[in-house]
């Protein structure tokens, strides 16, 4: 299984051909400090080892869920790491939690969705390209109800994508990843399937604004005895939605 936006191609691990360009992210100490600081991989073979459980994972997974390469179409190089996968459920929480907006009794199958990307890769905007695409994934295919993701609190870069992908913020929780104090954001699926359908309602009413507009800029040449040929002035290129 494997996606495709405008710029990215999602697709499976091929550890030992990925295992050179997944050391930039998963030997990257900027990287790992939010991911597993102890867990940081220092030569190819543990490289390898990594992306090994995760092709497992996903050749195991029969529900749609799955951990994919993030290859960046122009330079044919893996860039990033997605997931969509199941969150661990931990029932005991740290005495000096904050709150606790999960509440006992729920099933354990909780899907986060989480992004890994190498740092010369961070500003660009490809996370937001494939954590959308994957949730697009998640609710249109997999018809998912919501999705989780947890950053540390002091993680303000994934917390800001969060926030711009449009996830609910529902504050602090330690009943995930061994009880660690961690921030936790909510999108369900009927605000985002409502938001996309608009989006791309007001994208295609831009692009045919733009073109309606380019085509009235183009005036008829006229072509007399004393006067020479003009060429028609250029039409006006097609805007790119924000």
């Amino acid at each position: 299984m494997q996606f495709e936006t405008q710029r990215l191609r999602l697709r499976p691990w091929h550890p030992t051909q990925d295992a050179r360009h997944a050391m930039d992210i998963f030997g990257a100490q900027k990287v790992m400090n939010w991911v597993e600081p102890a867990d940081i991989d220092t030569n190819l073979r543990q490289v390898q080892n990594r992306l090994q459980r995760y092709a497992e994972q996903t050749r195991q997974a029969k529900n749609g869920t799955g951990s994919w390469a993030v290859v960046q179409k122009d330079i044919g190089r893996v860039i990033g790491h997605i997931i969509l996968m199941p969150l661990p459920d931990i029932k005991e929480v740290r005495s000096d939690h904050v709150i606790e907006p999960i509440e006992d009794g729920l099933p354990t199958d909780y899907i986060e969705i989480g992004w890994h990307f190498r740092p010369a890769s961070w500003g660009f905007g490809y996370a937001k390209e494939a954590a959308y695409c994957i949730m697009q994934h998640a609710f249109s295919e997999l018809m998912l109800p919501m999705l989780l993701a947890v950053a540390y609190p002091d993680n303000h870069r994934s917390i800001a994508l969060m926030d711009r992908l449009g996830m609910k913020d529902e504050g602090v929780t330690t009943r995930l990843y061994g009880g660690q104090i961690l921030r936790l954001y909510v999108m369900g699926a009927e605000f985002f399937l409502e938001n996309a359908q608009s989006e791309q309602s007001t994208q295609s009413a831009q692009r045919a604004q733009s073109k309606q507009n380019a085509k009235g800029s183009v005036q008829p040449s006229v072509q007399t005895e004393t006067t020479p040929l003009q060429a028609a002035p250029e039409a006006a290129p097609e805007e790119t939605p924000a």
